[in-house]
């Protein structure tokens, strides 16, 4: 009896350390089966997602969360509608390496709106390639500018226009996030990896953004001052005169009165805080609509060089077919998406539609007008002799 005692004394510590030793490995390591092969719920989790693709990842269409990427320089394309925005872009646009988002706050409605918070917050996110929250102030702010139907498109993808080859033409050429089939054009899916994209801007030359629907821009000095996102602004302003006349043609709801006096307001303001604010800057470079239309091949270059761009014999052979005379045709009063131009046409167009009456009216509530080099008309006869200028060429904007 006396040994059996002293037995069990012996085999107590031992049990004491094996239970040690089992709950201590219980505890460690969960997940692993006793089959043989060695397998965790983390490194299955990470092979999974190396293993598929970033559309596989997506399936339901909720946005995938970027990685760390440092982002490229960036240019912001400031300007209003029908001022020749279109086609000015599209230099950025045809250029390989260069990731362009044409109207990316299309969602967030016209001047004034309900959503601006939701439209300032669009580029702080855009420019650090935070994709995904771009896409949560997309589907916000398309609610409250009731233009759900017209912004879908943004919302359900995550970019404006990106079927349409003319806006965001780097999505199948540059990247397989959209494919480009056989018969030209490109084809994107319903809704666009943002992880994916995020992997793709932060490799381009540049990123560059066509905006139009800007109220406000006084949130956008802090940008300029900000290191980490590298932002120039490129100001296009054209001819008052020319943009209402485009308007009117488009432009159904409100009457030219209304129009002119609105449109003439925020051409005014924007100019106005543009000339207190930034016009100093050496990241903000003001363009002249008609400087360009007469002379595309020389303010490419300068507009190229101020964002550090190299001047290609693609982007050089593109210019010469979009501005040859062979394409009047593609002049258009309806189309916001024309990319090609009769430049001398284009500068002059408004003359022979615009009603003496529009003339003077946005003469008198487009005072900023003058400031940019264009020319008052007081005769009519004179507005009508196309070989009496409309605008300084000699002024070149600051």
């Amino acid at each position: 009896m006396a040994s059996m005692h002293r037995k069990l004394r012996l085999l107590f510590p031992i049990c004491f350390v094996l239970t040690i030793v089992w709950f201590y490995y219980a505890v460690s390591f969960p997940n692993q089966k006793n089959n043989g092969h060695t397998t965790y719920n983390n490194d299955l989790k990470t092979t999974r997602s190396t293993q598929e693709s970033p559309e596989e990842d997506n399936k339901d269409n909720r946005p995938t969360s970027e990685i760390n990427q440092v982002s490229p320089g960036a240019v912001i394309l400031l300007t209003h509608t029908r001022s020749g925005s279109s086609f000015v872009g599209e230099i950025f646009n045809q250029k390989r390496g260069v990731a362009y988002f044409y109207e990316p706050l299309f969602p967030f409605g016209t001047c004034p709106r309900t959503s601006s918070n939701l439209a300032e917050e669009y580029f702080p996110n855009a420019l650090r390639l935070n994709f995904s929250s771009a896409w949560d102030s997309y589907i916000k702010g398309n609610i409250l500018s009731q233009r759900e139907q017209q912004g879908a498109s943004c919302v359900n993808r995550g970019v404006c226009f990106a079927s349409c080859t003319k806006c965001s033409l780097f999505l199948s050429r540059d990247s397989n996030i959209c494919r480009n089939p056989k018969n030209g054009g490109h084809a994107c899916p319903s809704k666009l990896n943002m992880t994916k994209l995020s992997e793709h801007v932060a490799k381009s030359d540049l990123m560059a953004f066509k905006v139009v629907y800007m109220c406000d821009i006084s949130w956008i000095q802090p940008l300029l001052n900000d290191p980490t996102v590298n932002l120039k602004i490129i100001h296009l302003v054209r001819d008052p005169r020319a943009i209402i006349n485009s308007r009117i043609f488009s432009t159904h709801n409100i009457s030219a009165d209304q129009l002119i006096e609105q449109g003439c307001k925020h051409m005014t303001d924007l100019l106005d805080y543009a000339d207190r604010q930034l016009l100093q800057s050496k990241d903000y470079m003001r363009v002249r609509h008609e400087d360009f239309a007469l002379k595309p091949l020389e303010w490419t270059e300068k507009i190229y060089n101020f964002v550090g761009l190299q001047l290609d014999e693609n982007i050089v052979s593109w210019l010469k077919s979009a501005t040859s005379q062979n394409n009047s045709s593609n002049l258009s009063k309806t189309s916001q998406f024309g990319t090609e131009r009769n430049s001398a046409d284009t500068v002059s167009h408004w003359r022979k539609e615009l009603s003496w009456e529009n003339v003077l009216l946005v003469q008198k509530h487009c005072t900023a007008m003058n400031s940019s080099g264009y020319f008052e008309f007081h005769d009519k006869s004179l507005l009508k002799n196309m070989t009496i200028p409309s605008f300084d060429p000699s002024m070149i904007p600051p």
